[in-house]
């Protein structure tokens, strides 16, 4: 998977849910906020003097295990609760290994839990809070068309079992979520699978490397404008006609939308019918890059 620069990880997402969390007793900072989105809310507590790592809030996604992918914010504070990244909460993603940076931290966490590790250092305590994110479809499931066959793999990912007659653009809500609203020309990190119509033959997916970041101003037309307007934590079954695609095939497009990113900046490539991307998220996995939050302390002071 293609890595993006360091300017690139710093991501804001607009999720759904709510989530308060109460750190440990000997945490100095008292958490609140949306998953990927935590703030503040107490620092009147002693600082700790060894390293906690506590799971504030238990998910109910999948299970992290070594090899997993992994799409999630990040966020690093001081002990009276400043930021210390320039951008919190940061968005980052990889997969689970040995070189992952917060590998013990988060496997065997569940996706949309909440973790926050207390780091003490010669200058002060830093806390940094890590939100995982959905890396499949997350909301009420409503089936598809009786006249469409859509199952579910061992990895949760959707199978289209026969081909489906295209006549014009459209689009069903397999899983409907509930998160913030799509606008066109947003930039949109999901799973999708993408069919060639005649047949059912699958001719692309995402559900081997993970999550991949959609620019909406960059897609074909006819993806574009079934995803405006649905709502994050869904999941989508789209016909899309080949005028409205790129004009060689008919395609029925399933995508799951993960999370909106409000910071990246549209890119405006043409993708090939077969990539309905341009973007791919960015590899967090280097702990040597100058954002990491464990350096950010010593950085900041």
């Amino acid at each position: 998977m293609r890595a993006m620069s360091g300017a690139a990880l710093a991501a804001i997402l607009v999720l759904t849910g709510c989530a308060t969390s109460e750190p440990p007793e000997d945490n100095p900072l008292r958490v609140a906020g949306e998953l990927g989105h935590p703030v503040i809310v107490d620092t009147a507590r002693p600082a700790p003097s060894e390293p906690t790592d506590e799971v504030a809030i238990v998910g109910e996604g999948r299970r992290l295990v070594d090899g997993s992918y992994v799409l999630y914010t990040i966020s690093s504070f001081d002990e009276m609760g400043k930021p210390l990244l320039k951008d919190n909460a940061q968005l980052r993603s990889g997969v689970i290994n040995a070189d992952f940076p917060y590998r013990e931290s988060v496997i065997d966490a569940t996706e949309g839990s909440r973790i926050i590790l207390t780091r003490p250092q010669d200058n002060g305590v830093e806390t940094i809070i890590i939100d995982l994110l959905h890396t499949q479809a997350f909301g009420t499931s409503e089936g598809a068309p009786k006249d469409i066959s859509v199952t579910t793999g061992d990895d949760g990912g959707p199978i289209l079992q026969s081909g489906v007659p295209v006549d014009s653009l459209s689009s069903y809500v397999l899983i409907r979520g509930e998160g913030v609203q799509i606008a066109s020309g947003d930039a949109v990190y999901a799973q999708y699978q993408v069919y060639r119509a005649e047949d059912g033959e699958q001719i692309d997916s995402t559900w081997s490397e993970g999550p991949r970041l959609i620019d909406l101003s960059g897609v074909f037309p006819g993806l574009a404008t079934a995803v405006t307007d649905a709502r994050i934590g869904s999941r989508l079954l789209v016909l899309v006609p080949a005028a409205e695609a790129r004009g060689t095939a008919d395609l029925v497009i399933i995508v799951d939308l993960l999370a909106r990113d409000d910071t990246q900046q549209p890119t405006g490539d043409k993708p090939a019918p077969n990539e309905p991307v341009t973007t791919e998220p960015p590899s967090p996995t280097d702990p040597t890059d100058p954002g990491d939050p464990d350096e950010a302390l010593d950085d900041a002071s």
